[in-house]
């Protein structure tokens, strides 16, 4: 057994070593927005919201949890099947086997750290982008959605969903899916491309998208969304699509409502600390549409699947309040430019790295 630890210790760090540089522009970006999030932190005094972190965290262990127990599950199942003459040692060989597998820790281990600094980061730089610039957009992005949409907001078009309660919670629970379906596909992903071109691709279009649409753009650009639109003083444009919502409510347990308050609670000092409000560009969408391109990048099937996904969250964000029409189509043209520049910079770590071995 010390034998199987040390051998399995040399090969999860010499995976780990050799993968790390290919992530060199990721662990830069992380760090520049964890810098960044210090600075700003300080420059406007903003307490973390750890209530909701933890709620974030409590949701994703029993995520993780239940993701867990299916994996064992599964392996058992395809034991059973087997006729296996002693099925608890071949599911433990099995578990093993996952655990001992260096190279695969050391990629999602690289991811786990990544994520982790972008999330801590992203966290005080979301907090601060109201202090940092009041909404002022709204408006003109409401004006906007009647302009391309002609002369109808869009959640008008769409009043078979906004009139079916069940609807809505569908929309609802794919939207709150999302969260989980981030760290799934982060998981397998990075488990299975983590050292090739399209896991590198994918993990710096994941970084960027996080600091530069989440927060110089958002900042820029900082309005609350419809669902704040009559809160924050502009009129009773979206009255009619919160009353919808109010009234799915009675009958479907709509999830957008309460975390909408929980955010306003914070966003007023009602009680302390803040996870941020924002809406141009949409985060949900881009991250959506990034999964999808980095799905497409490796399977025709799962990249349809993905980008189906990434279509509902689009009329998730819609027809929950969340987000302006505009917010998910500038999302979607800003994520295929910072696909294109994430590409440029996974070629140029792979070309980096494999220079380095070659000398």
């Amino acid at each position: 057994m010390p034998e199987t630890k040390l051998n399995f210790r040399q090969s999860f760090w010499s995976h780990f070593k050799r993968i790390g540089p290919l992530y060199f522009t990721c662990y830069m970006i992380s760090g520049i927005t964890l810098a960044l999030a210090f600075a700003v932190g300080l420059k406007v005094g903003i307490a973390i919201d750890f209530l909701g972190i933890y709620e974030i965290l409590e949701t994703m262990i029993q995520i993780v949890i239940l993701l867990g127990l299916a994996v064992l599950a599964q392996q058992f199942v395809l034991i059973v099947k087997n006729r296996s003459d002693s099925p608890s040692r071949d599911l433990f060989q099995a578990l093993m086997d996952r655990v001992n597998d260096g190279a695969k820790l050391a990629k999602i281990s690289h991811m786990l750290i990544i994520f982790s600094l972008m999330t801590v980061g992203f966290g005080v730089l979301k907090s601060s982008i109201s202090v940092l610039n009041p909404f002022s957009w709204d408006v003109f992005f409401k004006d906007l959605d009647q302009a391309v949409h002609f002369g109808r907001l869009p959640h008008e078009w769409l009043s078979l969903i906004m009139q079916n309660p069940a609807f809505l919670w569908a929309f609802n629970f794919a939207y709150n899916l999302w969260f989980f379906l981030i760290f799934l596909f982060l998981y397998v992903f990075c488990s299975r491309y983590g050292d090739r071109r399209e896991g590198i691709q994918f993990m710096n279009a994941f970084c960027l998208s996080w600091v530069v649409i989440g927060f110089f753009i958002a900042t820029y650009f900082s309005s609350a969304g419809p669902c704040y639109f009559e809160r924050v003083g502009l009129g009773d444009d979206y009255v009619g699509l919160m009353g919808n919502l109010d009234h799915a409510s009675q009958s479907f347990r709509i999830w957008a409502l309460e975390t909408q308050n929980l955010l306003w609670d914070g966003q007023e000092g009602v009680r302390d600390g803040r996870l941020g409000i924002s809406a141009f560009p949409s985060m949900h969408v881009a991250i959506a549409v990034v999964m999808a391109m980095g799905a497409s990048s490796v399977s025709r099937f799962w990249g349809g699947i993905c980008w189906m996904f990434a279509l509902t969250i689009f009329i998730g964000s819609i027809v929950l309040g969340w987000h302006y029409a505009v917010d998910g189509y500038a999302s979607l043209i800003l994520m295929m430019v910072i696909w294109k520049i994430s590409g440029w910079l996974a070629n140029w770590s792979m070309k980096r790295v494999h220079n380095d071995l070659d000398a």
